[in-house]
């Protein structure tokens, strides 16, 4: 049942097998301890990527969201382990309970000390929910049921980019960390420059060299990124996991296959701007010639070298969103804003279906929860309507306003 014993403890050893048990409780365990654990979780991944997501169709997760699940797992884990003073797999419904409500009166925050979003909520929710299931299939003992309900998600709480707005934000892509040659600066902005590059890369102030300034200036990864991810609609996910072997330059699409799409149940080909084909091409060329990318297939990496996730895709946008000018103030601007964006924009232009195909939805119920009218087909309306005499609105005839009567004129509904 896996429980600490301080007699006679020996510490574990955390070789290259211990892939799943957190680093930071490893040292509280004995060796056969760890190792038991190890397997435990070994298993509970193995269920997640072959059962976990539809267990009764025996459908499982994609794999950027079985780690997801996996480690929304253990934060549930550790924060039992951290109340109960016991590092043990005896984790019980009142565990879960208490956790969801821990949750929902926000004595669970993140590593930032702020309250979770209800989105967020319902994700680690649904993490002790996926667990409690394993557990049911392993021994037969009840689920968990939660009792209460998280219902906000990630597209509620982010606001969407309008069309100008999607505009500058690629402008600043295009602009971003380019301080001009390095020859045309005087030297006291070199000297600023370089203290601000030598905190970016990571190097002594002394040793930023010229030829920083000219990679910062003319790399094309961050506006292929961003570029993508208006295309796409991206979620931090598919930023994170996407491969170069994924991007077709010849056909302008990403095929991603099968066991990486996102619904991991088919093919996934969404297509690409002519924008985005041509600054992903630039972009690979001057990838090929990094040696940090050497027998790497992750298409962009951050400047520590690791693939983008959601916190470093959302400072990215800070910074861009300050170089654009774009207004925040009473808005919820997050990375999710840009795939609300690009649902609203091409149900907006072409229809909810090509939405639907375009952000990879099973139903076109999950993309009319991305979309909203735009603010300029709003305006557009009221102009229309403005510039209308009171005789006449559209198509439809008032034959008197003092007897009330309306011509039949076709009404048509939207789907």
């Amino acid at each position: 049942m896996l429980e600490t014993n301080h007699q006679d403890k020996k510490q574990a050893e955390t070789s290259d097998e211990i892939r799943f048990v957190p680093e930071s409780i490893r040292n509280d365990l004995s060796y056969r301890q760890l190792n038991e654990l190890e397997s435990h979780y070994q298993e509970y991944w193995t269920w997640l990527q072959q059962t976990g997501k539809i267990p009764q169709r025996k459908v499982g997760f994609a794999p950027g969201s079985v780690s997801d699940q996996f480690h929304r797992t253990t934060q549930f884990h550790r924060w039992v382990w951290a109340r109960t003073e016991t590092i043990s797999r005896r984790i019980t419904h009142a565990h879960a309970d208490a956790y969801e409500k821990a949750l929902a009166q926000d004595r669970i925050q993140t590593k930032n000390e702020k309250p979770y979003a209800e989105g967020s909520k319902r994700k680690l929710q649904q993490a002790v929910v996926n667990y409690f299931r394993f557990k049911s299939n392993r021994t037969g003992e009840e689920p968990w049921t939660p009792s209460l309900t998280f219902t906000q998600s990630e597209y509620d709480q982010a606001d969407y980019f309008n069309l100008k707005e999607r505009d500058r934000l690629y402008e600043a892509a295009l602009t971003y960390d380019d301080v001009g040659k390095y020859d045309n600066l005087s030297p006291e902005t070199r000297d600023r420059y370089k203290a601000y590059f030598a905190q970016k890369l990571g190097k002594p102030k002394a040793e930023v060299t010229p030829d920083d300034f000219e990679r910062s200036r003319t790399s094309w990864k961050i506006p292929s990124l961003v570029s993508v991810a208006l295309d796409l609609g991206a979620r931090p996910a598919f930023i994170s996991r996407c491969s170069k072997l994924w991007y077709k330059p010849e056909t302008g699409v990403f095929q991603i296959p099968k066991d990486e799409s996102p619904k991991n149940d088919a093919c996934w080909e969404p297509g690409l701007s002519t924008r985005s084909v041509q600054a992903t091409n630039k972009w690979l060329r001057q990838r090929d010639a990094m040696p940090k990318y050497d027998g790497i297939e992750t298409l962009w990496l951050n400047r520590e070298a690791n693939p983008y996730r959601s916190d470093s895709l959302n400072y990215l946008l800070d910074q861009l969103l300050e170089e654009a000018g774009i207004n925040q103030s009473n808005r919820k601007i997050t990375w999710m804003s840009i795939r609300r964006s690009t649902g609203t924009y091409l149900t907006h232009f072409r229809s909810l279906a090509y939405a639907k195909e375009q952000l990879r939805h099973k139903s076109r119920q999950s993309t009319l929860r991305y979309v909203e009218i735009p603010v300029e087909a709003r305006q557009n309306a009221l102009d229309q309507l403005s510039e209308h005499s009171v005789a006449k609105l559209g198509d439809t005839q008032v034959n008197s306003i003092d007897d009330k009567s309306v011509s039949s004129s076709e009404v048509r509904y939207d789907d």
